[in-house]
């Protein structure tokens, strides 16, 4: 769509986060290679969006084994607070954080 643009972020060379606009108001989170375990298939993600750093006003704590997420409805052109947490089977987690913008 024409004025809406994506977010990409690489933390390495073999992962990535990506907010994808599939329309003026829906985006689509993904995050790759992110979070390592000896078994992905037991990652559980939360993810949390906010207006501001540490808030989740938008999404609050979401749990999926997906990774990616469509969320909606958003405002294009606003900064949105974006916590993913990936949990391994043992609880340990681990979380990264990202605006988007």
């Amino acid at each position: 769509m024409h004025g809406l643009v994506n977010y990409f972020y690489s933390m390495f060379s073999d992962s990535s986060i990506e907010g994808i606009w599939i329309t003026n108001s829906t985006l689509k989170l993904r995050w790759t290679g992110v979070f390592s375990s000896s078994s992905a298939s037991s990652l559980v993600y939360e993810v949390s969006i906010g207006k501001a750093e540490g808030w989740s006003d938008v999404l609050q704590w979401v749990e999926t084994m997906d990774t990616e997420l469509l969320v909606s409805p958003l405002q294009h052109l606003t900064d949105y607070y974006v916590t993913v947490t990936g949990i391994n089977g043992a609880g340990l987690y681990e979380t990264t954080k990202f605006v988007l913008n």
